[in-house]
């Protein structure tokens, strides 16, 4: 990849040369050609590219000027090529420019090849995003390798689409990384990729995206988008072993608007058929499931890495107060644990609770780790209305969780209280709880604190609420 080709790419936004630093190999450059500062229809950012050797290995946008839309490129309309081409035309006869968030995965590039199929102007972008063992010339995080910046820009050479890379490291690492170590020190479970859809993919490169004139972010994941009456639905993927819903619950009106999931409708043995079809060269690229910031895939061991103070030694407990022995440091366990307490007894123990304020790890039989309630704080409500009173849902507590139906009892100050149908053996704060009227994600919320079973039922107290499922509101 040279630099003449990623500057000049056919089709993508210009860029005017304005100043090379050797020293830093760093060249400047602007996006669009010099307009008034009352022009909105134009984006002038200025750009750090940065390469390795010839490999465009991210660029930062330093200062967003104005925002607006760049000029349409009607002529980049094809009637051939790997794809086809359909019609995709915006109201005023040009075609609709999407970004497509590209990792060099087969999901994320046949998402970029159905677009482009479909007929819209299609732009990939990839981010640099922050790992272990991160250089001057080289990203580790297991989603933007070289490798992967490599595949990504040979499926958009082959797509004929114009592909960029965008440096978001240190955003990544401050927004990502650091509290991910925050809430496991606090003695809490995060889930990062929530935290990474909300404030990196939907919110840092959606406005850039909607900066370059595109009307959408297209992702690689498997949900689906529906619009109902002027109102935005998150569903699950149509492939239940691979819907991704969950991660997406963060979003609100504003983020669906603009949001695109074009293997949503899709099996993964249908997006990997149609790689092939496509000609695409990843079509049998395997699947990452570790964090992807994590070298080694061993979050004990980064904490360790990152986190010293996270071997604070404390006692082990059981549920009458009783020590049994020590933990190495209540970041390296979490509720329902039961492989290496390193304590002996006459039944299965597991742990049961985190205590942070007096640094001890609770365990306790099977019997005592099962829950029925706990508190959510941070709620979000996808439709952006809050139900006024108790309404049923079915609840995800983790990624892979089953579901399980339960009460919602909306709270004040952004709070509520969920009474699960049966016990929940691993209720664990720092989870979301993804909550679900069948095929539609209702929103979330963070668990807190794991409550014991309520008095008496929900049933016999109130009347359900039927939830909006789509509205008008902004997202968390």
């Amino acid at each position: 990849m040279s630099r003449d080709r990623i500057l000049s790419s056919e089709g993508a936004p210009a860029f005017r040369r304005l100043s090379y630093d050797p020293e830093a190999d760093v060249l400047y450059v602007s996006l669009g050609d010099p307009a008034p500062a009352t022009d909105s229809e134009r984006t002038e950012d200025e750009v750090s590219v940065r390469y390795h050797g010839n490999r465009v290995i991210g660029y930062t946008i330093l200062h967003a000027s104005r925002r607006g839309r760049l000029h349409r490129h009607p002529d980049r309309r094809r009637s051939g090529g790997p794809c086809g081409v359909s019609s995709a035309e915006d109201g005023e006869g040009s075609m609709t420019r999407v970004v497509v968030a590209m990792s060099g995965g087969v999901d994320s590039s046949v998402a970029a090849a159905l677009l482009v199929e479909q007929g819209y102007e299609v732009i990939g972008i990839m981010l640099r995003l922050w790992g272990e063992g991160e250089d001057a010339h080289a990203s580790t995080n297991r989603c933007c390798t070289l490798e992967d910046m490599e595949l990504a820009y040979r499926v958009a050479d082959h797509l004929g689409i114009p592909f960029y890379v965008l440096n978001v490291a240190d955003f990544f690492k401050q927004t990502v990384v650091d509290f991910f170590i925050r809430e496991y020190l606090a003695g809490r479970t995060p889930n990062p990729c929530l935290r990474c859809n909300r404030f990196v993919r939907f919110d840092w490169l959606l406005r850039r995206a909607l900066a370059l004139g595109a009307e959408y972010l297209a992702t690689g994941h498997y949900a689906r988008v529906r619009e109902v009456d002027g109102r935005y639905q998150l569903l699950r993927g149509a492939d239940p072993r691979k819907d991704q819903s969950y991660v997406l619950a963060v979003l609100g009106q504003r983020e669906l608007r603009h949001a695109m999931f074009p293997v949503g409708e899709y099996t993964k043995e249908e997006v990997r058929a149609l790689a092939r079809r496509f000609g695409l060269p990843v079509a049998e690229k395997p699947e990452s499931q570790d964090l992807c910031f994590i070298a080694d895939g061993d979050y004990r061991a980064f904490l360790r890495r990152h986190a010293p103070e996270a071997l604070r030694p404390g006692p082990i407990k059981d549920t009458r107060g009783r020590v049994l022995g020590q933990h190495q440091g209540l970041a390296f366990y979490t509720i329902g644990q039961r492989r290496g307490l390193g304590i002996a007894a006459g039944v299965p123990l597991y742990v049961v609770d985190l205590d942070p304020v007096e640094n001890a790890v609770i365990v306790g039989t099977a019997g005592e780790l099962g829950r029925r309630a706990c508190l959510l704080e941070g709620v979000h409500f996808i439709s952006g209305e809050t139900p006024p009173g108790p309404f049923r849902a079915t609840v995800k507590i983790r990624y892979r969780a089953r579901e399980v139906p339960a009460w919602i009892i909306p709270l004040p100050e952004g709070r509520a209280r969920v009474l699960f149908d049966e016990p929940m053996r691993d209720l664990t704060p720092g989870q979301a709880a993804v909550m679900y009227d069948r095929e539609v994600v209702l929103g979330l919320g963070l668990i807190t604190r794991v409550e014991r079973d309520p008095e008496g039922s929900i049933e016999e107290r109130s009347e359900p609420h039927r939830v909006a499922l789509g509205s008008g509101g902004p997202g968390i």
